[in-house]
């Protein structure tokens, strides 16, 4: 991978529980960091659930290694949250990580 195609801003979002103002606990989605990151959309496919349509969105991301990712993490890439599916360390090199991601619209 070279390092020049990680022209994207993405953020690192770690979800975390609160009570709201009513003592109820909700849960908010916290930015851990931001990072350059390779963006690529792959597919994207209709859904039909419950005389509902959903629109499913394929993305891949690529980023420099991190140890703090987890895959019950999210990713924010401009107004898109990425839900992550899989995380992939590289040729297990500790230099890249992929990310599989879709995006529920």
């Amino acid at each position: 991978m070279n390092p020049g195609k990680l022209n994207k801003r993405i953020a690192l979002l770690e979800q975390s529980a609160a009570p709201n103002s009513y003592g109820e606990v909700e849960d908010t989605w916290n930015e851990v960091v931001s990072m350059w990151a390779n963006v690529r959309t792959l597919t994207g496919r209709a859904l039909y659930q419950a005389n509902q349509v959903h629109a499913e969105v394929t993305v891949k991301v690529i980023v420099r290694y991190r140890r703090d990712i987890l895959e019950n993490m999210r990713l924010r890439y401009g107004n898109r949250i990425l839900e992550i599916v899989t995380v992939v360390n590289m040729n297990e090199e500790n230099r890249f990580l992929e990310f599989s991601c879709k995006e529920v619209i």
